[in-house]
Parts: structure tokens; sequence; C-alpha cells
């Protein structure tokens, strides 16, 4: 029986994916294709990721001598699709002696990450569920781990990053929003461009201000925007029998400079309704 196969009967997983079977077959899966990668979008994605979490790292009280404990959420970059890697470009780059904590629901991945980056401890667990004492850690990252669990387990994941960050440690919270194009893509007769559309099929987005007021309660936020400017566009265009036309035009350094200028200038807090994801800094109260 075919992965693929597998992952169509599994019901519960379907259901559920905060299940560990659900992802072991989702990366098994991945490991099985040969992905055709968009290589600069992905460098775009893995810096402007680094961007992000080394700006969290300055929000951190430091001085000389400190060693600061990071938790990932989710090791999916560091094991499956390495291209995105964020955790080893911050450890090359950043001037401060930092440890390294990772988590998974997928034991697969979890194996993944430790054989690639032999520096980092990691354990599989659910974010439900964080397999650690309370105020151990300086800095959490979740970079589009919440958005794929259920909207009614997200109030109590919050209150375990409160539980497992020490006072006014930092979270970085980066999740898929409910933007123009996915409100789109349910509404369109077309099942391939709604596909193209949408966020990905284990992904449940919602408004950044649900997420906000749920994040409010215990935190305050110290920084918020939005990233992935134009994604679905170039999802689209990079797809089918059109995409060899617009690879050539437009999957260039160039192109994607720019978006990055934008996406970290303050012209895209109007513009967040094109975006795929919105982020939170925020400091533990």
């Amino acid at each position: 029986m075919s992965i693929a196969t597998l992952l169509r009967g599994n019901k519960e997983a379907k259901r559920y994916e905060d299940h560990p079977s659900y992802w072991d077959l989702r990366a098994l899966k991945s490991d099985a294709q040969v992905k055709r990668i968009d290589d600069v979008y992905k460098v775009y994605k893995r810096i402007m990721f680094v961007s992000l979490c080394l700006t969290a790292l300055l929000n951190i009280e430091y001085h000389e001598g400190k060693t600061i404990k990071v938790l990932k959420t989710d090791l999916w970059n560091e094991g499956i699709e390495c291209a995105t890697d964020v955790i080893s470009m911050i450890n090359n780059i950043s001037n401060r002696k930092i440890l390294f904590y990772g988590m998974d629901i997928s034991h697969y991945v979890a194996a993944k990450a430790v054989n690639r980056l032999r520096y980092i401890s990691a354990v599989q667990s659910s974010i439900t569920h964080i397999p650690f004492r309370s105020s151990f850690f300086d800095a959490i990252f979740d970079l589009s781990t919440i958005d794929h669990v259920p909207h009614k387990y997200r109030k109590n994941i919050i209150k375990e990053y409160f539980r497992c960050l020490k006072p006014k440690g930092i979270l970085l919270l980066i999740a898929d929003t409910s933007n123009i194009y996915s409100r789109l893509a349910k509404t369109l007769p077309s099942k391939r461009i709604s596909k193209l559309l949408a966020h990905s099929e284990d992904s449940l987005p919602e408004y950044p201000s649900i997420m906000r007021a749920r994040v409010k309660e215990y935190f305050s936020i110290v920084q918020k925007g939005c990233v992935g400017l134009a994604y679905p566009v170039l999802k689209f265009l990079f797809s089918g029998r059109k995409s060899r036309v617009f690879k050539t035009l437009l999957n260039r350094i160039y192109v994607y400079k720019v978006l990055y200028s934008v996406g970290s200038s303050g012209i895209l807090r109007k513009m967040s309704f094109l975006c795929r994801q919105y982020f939170l800094i925020c400091r533990r109260k």
C-alpha cells in the first residue's frame, strides 16, 4: 500500500492533524517524492524566518556569559524541508551562546533533525503538552506550528508557552492567516485553482485579531506584522504548463529582494490581505 493511500485512508488523522501518525506519513511521503523545489523562494523564506527569529532574540534581556535557551516547536524545516532550516543559520550567525531545543509531533521528523544537527536536543511531543518544566526557556519559536492544531486547543497552547517561558521571555508566533486568497478559494468553482490559492490542506488559518486576543491574556505584544507577500500568486504562476515561463521571468533573486524590502517596511501592514501569514513577537508578562 502506498503512502498516499495511507494518508487518504487515515480518517482519524485527517480529522485531527495534531496526530503523530499523520505527520509521520506526511514526512515519509515528502522524503519519497522527487521534489521540484523553487530554490530561490526557499532561500527567501528562510531569510525571512531567520530575520524574525533574530529580532525576537534581540528582545531578550542579555548579559555577557548568559546562555539563552530556545525551543523550536516543530522541526520540519530542520528534518524534512532542509532548504528552509532556521536553527543552523541562527547558530552560525548569532554572536550569543544559544542552547537549542526542539520538539515535533512526528518521531520521524524529530529523529531526522537530530541526525542532521547534532547540537540540538529534541523530543517527540505535541505542543498541546510540552514536556519541559516551567520557566525553562528564554525564547520559544512557533514558526507556523499552532495553525496546524484545531482552534479549540490553541488557548491551552498559549498557556503552555506562557508556562515554559521565563518571566519576560520572548515568544515568536507565525501563523497562516485567513486572507483574500483563502476566502476566494472557497467560492471558486474550479477545484484546481482553489487548491492553488488556498493554504496547505493541513493548515487551519484564522484571523490575526483572534490570535492577538488569545495572546494578550498572557503576553504583551512587542511587534506584529505580516509575511509571505504575494506567495499565493507565485504559487499559482509557478504551477502547471505556464510555470516554465513564469519561473524564468520571476524566480529571480532580485524579485525576492523587492518582496523582502516591502515586507520589512511598514507598508506591509496595510497589505495584510495579500499576505500568507502574520507574526507576533510577544513578551511574557
